[in-house]
């Protein structure tokens, strides 16, 4: 059986596009599984340990999305903290999109201290914070 030349070049393309895809997800969170739980330490993967970053941080407006991940597990946003969300909210953070408005708040509950309100899709998550900013 003859193989097509065309056929092979696709296969090629379709290996080098996989190849770029992996370096974009490397490149844009640190890991090639799109996984950087291992530089937030393994604190962050059970919502039954206690938070080992220190839960301070401004509550203010004027954030945005900066990323989306572990499908909606983790929100990072544009200053680059990382935020763990809530497993009873993950199934909304999946929607948000890089560049959508946040605002952080105050959350009485002391497993998931902040609340983050997605401003354009008016959704609000229970978080806490993994990563602190730079």
């Amino acid at each position: 059986m003859e193989i097509n030349p065309d056929c092979r070049h696709s296969r090629w393309v379709i290996r080098a596009g996989i190849v770029v895809c992996s370096l974009l997800v490397f490149a844009l969170t640190g890991s090639a599984t799109g996984d950087d739980r291992s530089r937030a330490g393994s604190q962050t993967s059970g919502t039954n340990a206690p938070p080992a970053v220190e839960q301070v941080y401004p509550q203010e407006t004027g954030h945005w999305v900066g990323l989306v991940m572990d499908r909606g597990a983790r929100v990072k946003l544009e200053d680059a903290s990382v935020w763990e969300i809530a497993p009873k909210n993950q199934s909304q953070t999946p929607d948000w999109r890089v560049a959508q408005k946040i605002s952080v708040s105050r959350n009485p509950n002391e497993r998931f201290p902040f609340r983050l309100t997605n401003l354009d899709l008016k959704v609000t998550v229970d978080a806490r914070l993994a990563v602190r900013p730079r």
